[in-house]
């Protein structure tokens, strides 16, 4: 015995299979005070599974005979070891047979049987019969515990909860236990499907209250190769600049699987997350000081909407530059111009960005646009074609706008303009943590001279130059963190709502 310093006594409940065993195994637990039950293959105490996995689960009728028997040693080891932990005094096996109980007892090591309880001590003849219809008729089984204990050992295979209450006369507590009924895996009964999309929209339902998660890039399920026993998600996400990417994940993956567990009974058994892109947009100000990630997180805070005009320019230069137009034939680029769709689509904290029917949101986020949106928009006619646009948004919203002449061209009558800045040095730092965020090797000084080139650029075109607009007030990014800026602009905001 492996448990000579418990003073453990072993009960049995005997009865054949189908007869209802698993149905009042709690109730005769109750009435003789035992509060630990052995059953298919699980160690079980009150309503909860502290060690083993459902023999009802293995593929076939010899593997449950041979889990039920706890042959497995890896098995008896972690039963073997909640029983240490627990230290019970009592508990209650069940089996089909007396030498079932038996052999179960000797191979965990438990002391012999000291008193067997048989089915027809407790149940009738045309109950334990009415119990075999079921079983052979309906391929159910039922396991003492409640839905959500064993819904882990049988993802997808669920069939229904099962509530048991019973008096014990007046004055006395009633018997109350949930047990769970189940298909066993070898069923001849099948199983239900799932469809992939059911598991998309929860991500999707899910996803869309986690800030710091952009888009859903791409999402992939799949199912286990052999058995219903769960799914495995991949999924490619946008995430939101500024945010801890480990740990926006991990409340991603926690999130998603709470709610797919709990909404469809399967188990998630892996979920990987590639984080595909940053979004990272560029109030006025040069390019680099944080201004679409500020803005966005302003505008959330005062319910306003939020506009990237950049993603105008970017889009603009998307479609020239696929197209083969430089910035010098004018003509040509004016034609572009009426052709091009552009909408800006935005759903809670998602954006959209379509061109043409096209989604380009991650695709106007590259060091070729970025570099060539700053030459298209220099351009008067470029100009004029984002100005419409975001003058049509502002009709219907209440909305911050971000861009380099925002306060000074744009909107000269807004009734706050931010001037948000920080230095080359601190913005080409950014933008190479950002490079190393999205995988992407990248030299600081080369960035740093692409961004004092483009500085350059911004404040002596001859329209539109980039400076601090009459009435504005300049907040120095350079060494205050993200949220340190967002309170200032809020704060400076409501002083003059």
């Amino acid at each position: 015995m492996l448990f000579p310093n418990l003073k453990l006594k072993t009960y049995a409940f005997v009865g054949p299979s189908g007869t209802g065993k698993s149905y009042r195994a709690q109730y005769v637990a109750n009435e003789s005070g035992i509060k630990y039950i052995i059953d298919d293959g699980l160690l079980i105490y009150g309503n909860r599974v502290i060690a083993g996995e459902s023999a009802k689960k293995a593929p076939t009728k010899i593997a449950t005979v041979r889990n039920a028997l706890f042959e497995d040693p890896e098995q008896n080891k972690l039963v073997q070891k909640a029983i240490k932990k627990y230290k019970p005094d009592k508990i209650l096996i069940l089996g089909t047979s007396d030498g079932m109980v038996s052999k179960i007892a000797e191979n965990l090591g438990l002391p012999p049987i000291s008193e067997t309880i048989y089915i027809q001590d407790v149940a009738t003849e045309e109950e334990m019969k009415m119990a075999r219809k079921i079983r052979t008729s309906e391929g159910k089984h039922v396991v003492p515990v409640p839905t959500f204990e064993i819904k882990k050992d049988f993802s997808g295979l669920l069939v229904d909860p099962l509530q048991i209450f019973k008096s014990n006369g007046k004055g006395k507590a009633p018997y109350v236990s949930e047990k769970s009924i189940i298909r066993p895996t070898f069923s001849y009964m099948g199983k239900f499907e799932i469809s992939d999309n059911v598991f998309k929209q929860i991500i999707d339902y899910v996803v869309q209250d986690i800030e710091g998660v952009h888009k859903i890039y791409r999402a992939r399920i799949s199912k286990h190769a052999k058995f219903n026993d769960g799914i495995f998600i991949y999924l490619e996400v946008i995430i939101e600049f500024g945010y801890n990417i480990n740990d926006t994940i991990q409340e991603m993956k926690d999130k998603i699987i709470k709610e797919i567990e709990k909404l469809t009974a399967m188990n998630v058994l892996n979920m990987e997350i590639i984080v595909k892109d940053v979004y990272y947009s560029e109030v006025d100000g040069p390019a680099g000081s944080g201004k679409g990630t500020v803005t966005k997180l302003v505008a959330k805070k005062l319910n306003y909407s939020a506009m990237d005009t950049g993603t105008i320019y970017r889009s603009i230069a998307l479609y020239c530059r696929r197209n083969k137009i430089s910035e010098n034939e004018i003509e040509e680029l004016k034609q572009a111009l009426e052709k091009i769709d552009f909408k800006y689509i935005t759903d809670g904290d998602s954006l959209t960005i379509m061109l043409n029917g096209e989604d380009v949101t991650s695709k106007i986020r590259t060091p070729e646009i970025d570099k060539y949106s700053s030459v298209y928009s220099q351009i008067f006619e470029v100009r004029e074609c984002a100005r419409r646009i975001q003058r049509e948004f502002a009709k219907e919203h209440d909305c911050i706008f971000e861009g380099r002449a925002m306060g000074s061209v744009d909107f000269p009558d807004a009734f706050l303009k931010i001037y948000l800045d920080a230095t080359p040095e601190e913005r080409a730092r950014r933008r190479v943590k950002q490079n190393e965020e999205k995988g992407i090797e990248s030299s600081y000084e080369t960035i740093l001279k692409e961004i004092k080139e483009r500085d350059y650029r911004d404040t002596h075109r001859e329209i539109e130059v980039l400076k601090v607009p009459d009435g504005g007030i300049v907040v120095d990014s350079t060494n205050m963190t993200i949220d340190e800026v967002v309170e200032r602009i809020v704060e400076l905001a409501k002083e003059r709502m």
